[in-house]
């Protein structure tokens, strides 16, 4: 196959683009589109050596398959090798677990699937996950190894000039579903197949329907072409619903700087982007991981650490294009079994993925090995899982008709003493409460819903039908539950002002009016107190003051101060801060108080001392992250929930 500098060139812009965008460096916010990118050269040749076999009746799957084997596995298995023996005296035994699952989905090339799996209010950040942008190249993997597949069963069908209708049609519906799906779907949209194989068929479409211009002609497309990425790289936002109907912009970007094909060109053709281009797999390799190396050490936000870290890739990228692309590409680095047959080879690689995998499953087995650290980074590290543990089975599952499970806790009775009801601040406390009023053979009912605050026709990006949840759980309480008395726990800061974090979804909307109204505010304290009045016209109804947010993962940075700086401090913020972040809030709660009669709970004075509002006492964290009391932690609040008066007739469950 004829080398095209313009295609290797273009590769050089999407890996610039990419790197710098995750590097955080201003004016890149767009440079995730370098991965579509990615996806349309892919495409183009992809389809280029099929079809030019198949015309041929030389194609071969097994010779395909090695191809990429060799293009792929040995790069990113030796990265997984170095990450896993480095990362190995650093990361404590959740976080080590958390990797050992990302090294084993990477190497068997299912990692976009464990990321979308794993996305959701919980998730942890992008930016503490070391193989992330490993979910490309299991896109393509999954790609690779059906399309041919698909091609090859098609041809007994079809004819070759056939196929190339049949995957104009495909690109066209993996486009459609890609622009309207639904924004429930976004992750699953980002992350698998059926919503990015479009990208990579636009690339197919490219020599699949050749076209012949002239020098001007091909100019003037490929300074179109530049210009639809630049502008996406600039102005895309990170925040959009990907890939919509945006990604076409850098997608055709590709396609018209592929279609110009000018291997003479100033931009794609100089010795500086050629050279980028030739070590652009293996700079997107060892990229992400450094960033988040500065991530996991506080760095990312240090100017000179992040040149530090962009000279490192390419460092690192240089020595792997050498050392490891170049000869396994050309065989030398399988020199003693090179005269094996292209399916022996096959099974080589893949043993090679499986030893890798079965590596970090040991490693997932064994919880982490604890054994590696010392045991006051263990103890911290068992406060991160040591949550609700009917977290999961309780939660309201994100749909466009959500449904509570209707967990009881306590004495598991079907005589309900009280219901708790609110977001995930709740899910994180309901157990405290629990042990504080289910008494005499009763149980506590638990109908919050995560990342739902309970406030009437309030949504979140992250929930969109929140608003209907909560009527459908307003409705059930007047129903089945008329005088039982309601806890109200929201993390009600965050839905009015934002969360603290930049992880979590920011934008809150009440009757479709998106928190970054002017009028947001006004509506929120309003529907806020209409709530609360609702609810205290029919039950006793108590509302529990903000928990203090800590603005760091709390068992994280114990961990992290012990393991880089040998500090035990404990992790806190002023009371001064705690009633600055939350003054509306609570301002709001104290109005309620004339206009509903609902009594407020304060946690104040269990969480805080005169000056200090703290997240960890004597080495040991209350939090299992940043905002969200841990078992421990929420045990705290049992004296204060004891102030509840269970007053009214228990009423048996349905």
């Amino acid at each position: 196959m004829n080398f095209r500098s313009d295609i290797n060139g273009l590769r050089a812009i999407a890996v610039i683009a990419v790197v710098l965008f995750h590097f955080k460096v201003a004016g890149f916010s767009g440079g995730f589109v370098g991965v579509d990118i990615f996806f349309v050269i892919s495409g183009y040749l992809m389809t280029k050596i099929i079809f030019t076999k198949l015309e041929a009746d030389s194609f071969r799957l097994s010779q395909f398959y090695l191809a990429r084997s060799r293009r792929i596995i040995p790069a990113l298995v030796f990265l997984c090798v170095v990450l896993l023996i480095g990362l190995w005296w650093v990361l404590p035994p959740s976080e080590m677990m958390r990797f050992s699952r990302q090294v084993a989905s990477s190497v068997t090339f299912v990692s976009n699937i464990l990321y979308w799996r794993e996305s959701g209010y919980f998730d942890v950040t992008s930016h503490e996950k070391w193989l992330l942008h490993t979910w490309s190249l299991s896109v393509e993997w999954q790609f690779y190894i059906l399309y041919p597949v698909a091609l090859l069963l098609a041809k007994k069908i079809f004819s070759v000039v056939s196929l190339r209708w049949l995957l104009l049609g495909a690109a066209f519906a993996s486009f459609a579903l890609s622009a309207i799906l639904p924004l429930r779907w976004a992750d699953a949209g980002f992350f698998l197949l059926p919503t990015r194989a479009w990208e990579m068929l636009a690339g197919g479409l490219i020599f699949l329907f050749p076209m012949a211009f002239s020098k001007f002609q091909s100019i003037m497309l490929e300074i179109l072409g530049l210009v639809l990425i630049v502008l996406s790289v600039v102005f895309l936002s990170p925040s959009a619903q990907w890939p919509g109907w945006q990604a076409m912009i850098p997608v055709m970007g590709a396609v018209l700087v592929m279609y110009a094909a000018r291997g003479e060109s100033l931009i794609t053709g100089n010795r500086v982007m050629q050279f980028i281009g030739a070590i652009s797999y293996s700079l997107y390799l060892w990229h992400w991981p450094i960033f988040v190396g500065l991530n996991y050490t506080d760095m990312a936000n240090n100017h000179l650490w992040i040149m530090a870290g962009i000279a490192t890739s390419v460092i690192c990228a240089i020595g792997s294009y050498y050392l490891i692309e170049t000869p396994s590409r050309s065989g030398t680095l399988l020199r003693p079994v090179i005269t094996l047959s292209d399916v022996r080879l096959l099974v080589g690689y893949g043993v090679l993925c499986c030893s890798i995998c079965v590596a970090g499953l040991a490693v997932l087995f064994f919880g982490g090995v604890p054994g590696r650290m010392s045991p006051v980074v263990v103890n911290a590290d068992s406060e991160k899982l040591n949550r609700n543990p009917r977290q999961r089975e309780c939660n309201v599952t994100v749909s466009q008709n959500p449904k509570s499970p209707q967990c009881i806790f306590g004495s598991q009775s079907k005589n309900i003493a009280l219901v708790v009801i609110g977001d995930s601040h709740a899910n994180a406390i309901v157990t405290a409460v629990a042990e504080a009023v289910a008494k005499d053979n009763s149980g506590v009912l638990y109908l919050g819903a995560d990342g739902c605050s309970y406030v009437q026709h309030l949504s979140t990006k992250f929930f969109p039908a929140c608003a209907k949840y909560n009527a459908d759980v307003a409705a059930l309480l007047a129903k089945d539950y008329p005088d039982i008395p309601v806890l109200i726990i929201n993390r009600a800061t965050a839905a009015l002002v934002g969360p603290n974090e930049e992880s979590k979804p920011a934008i809150s909307y009440i009757d479709n009016t998106p928190s970054t109204d002017e009028n947001f505010s006004r509506l929120f304290k309003q529907r806020y107190i209409t709530t609360l009045c609702d609810m205290a016209s029919t039950r006793a109804v108590y509302v529990l003051n903000p928990i203090p947010e800590m603005g760091v993962d709390v068992p994280q940075t114990l961990i992290r101060n012990q393991l880089f700086h040998h500090a035990d401090a404990d992790i806190g913020i002023s009371l001064q801060d705690y009633y600055q972040r939350h003054r509306e809030i609570r301002a709001i709660n104290q109005e309620q108080v004339q206009a509903c009669g609902a009594k407020i709970l304060d946690p104040v004075p269990y969480l805080c001392d005169d000056k200090m509002c703290w997240g960890s006492v004597g080495g040991r964290s209350l939090y299992y992250d940043d905002d969200h009391l841990s078992e421990y932690g929420n045990r705290r609040l049992v004296p204060l929930f004891s102030q509840i008066q269970i007053e009214q007739k228990v009423l048996p469950t349905n």
